[in-house]
């Protein structure tokens, strides 16, 4: 069994594709496919309709690239085998720069007065919490001052070299620098408080935002698999993540368990499509919203 990953080693999608293999033991190996946020992994599994020993990692971008425009294909187009994990994000500052309270920083974005730093590009899932967080506030995310970086820790250095005031990164991402008190945490986007080293950040949910949001990964397999085939996939999955080894790689990644057997994946990617959809129209990366 190969278990593709479309992003290079240490990538959020390779990080999912490592962890499953080594959980569902000998005769799995991982293959990495980057480029398109994970399209061309994803172009394989259509050009191998039917390979009942191919999978691939899938996340936000199997939705957003079709979207926008990046490929021609999307979930619809492959088998839903399951979904995993979901991976929250966090709203950090660097301490002095009077940001550290909720709502003066809820204040500060809805005036257009900080800067906000994401990763890792114009309609990612931290682009899009921050469209969430601007239509609660009433104001077009579009008119936002934003500083884009290709990864979170970039996004981290630009606060600490003050020229960033907020950044929307992964939770995981800025544990290094919390630690160190170089920044501080201020909400996540969890549904419930984190542990760790954001086990006292309130979610945006407590603080009155409504946005539960956070890149999610799961699998996805080729087109054309046999109702067999898929059962097989969800058992095996339901099976990998019952164990204390994944509940521990939840924990030390600040993950949230939202696994989901390959039919409820298939309506959860339905509906997640048009939640995107209507936040990629926000962002201004779309124009039209609709069922295509």
């Amino acid at each position: 069994m190969e278990i593709i990953a479309g992003t290079p080693p240490g990538g959020g999608q390779d990080r999912t594709a490592r962890a499953l293999a080594e959980l569902l033991g000998s005769g799995v190996t991982v293959t990495n496919l980057p480029g398109r946020g994970g399209g061309n992994a994803w172009d394989r599994l259509v050009r191998r309709r039917g390979a009942t020993d191919l999978a691939a990692v899938s996340s936000p971008t199997l939705i957003t690239n079709a979207i926008v425009g990046e490929s021609d294909i999307d979930h619809r187009d492959l088998t839903p085998l399951g979904l995993l994990y979901t991976e929250h994000s966090a709203l950090v500052v660097r301490p002095g720069f009077g940001l550290e309270e909720p709502s003066i920083l809820l204040d500060a974005v809805g005036e257009g007065s900080a800067a906000v730093s994401f990763a890792t590009a114009p309609g990612s899932m931290n682009h899009l919490i921050l469209a969430e967080i601007a239509t609660h506030l009433g104001v077009p995310v579009t008119t936002l001052p934003i500083r884009v970086f290709e990864s979170a820790p970039l996004a981290l250095a630009d606060l600490v070299q003050g020229s960033g005031h907020i950044a929307v990164v992964s939770a995981v991402s800025a544990v290094p620098a919390l630690g160190d008190g170089i920044l501080a945490p201020v909400m996540v986007t969890s549904p419930q408080r984190l542990e760790g080293a954001f086990a006292a950040t309130p979610t945006c949910v407590e603080l009155g935002v409504p946005c539960v949001r956070g890149t999610w990964r799961g699998l996805v397999g080729p087109p054309g698999l046999d109702r067999s085939i898929v059962d097989a996939w969800g058992e095996r999955l339901r099976g990998a993540i019952g164990n204390e080894a994944w509940r521990r790689l939840l924990e030390d990644n600040l993950w949230t368990d939202t696994f989901l057997g390959p039919d409820e994946t298939e309506r959860f990617l339905e509906a997640e499509r048009q939640q995107l959809s209507q936040l990629l129209e926000q962002v201004g990366l779309v124009t039209t919203v609709g069922d295509g």
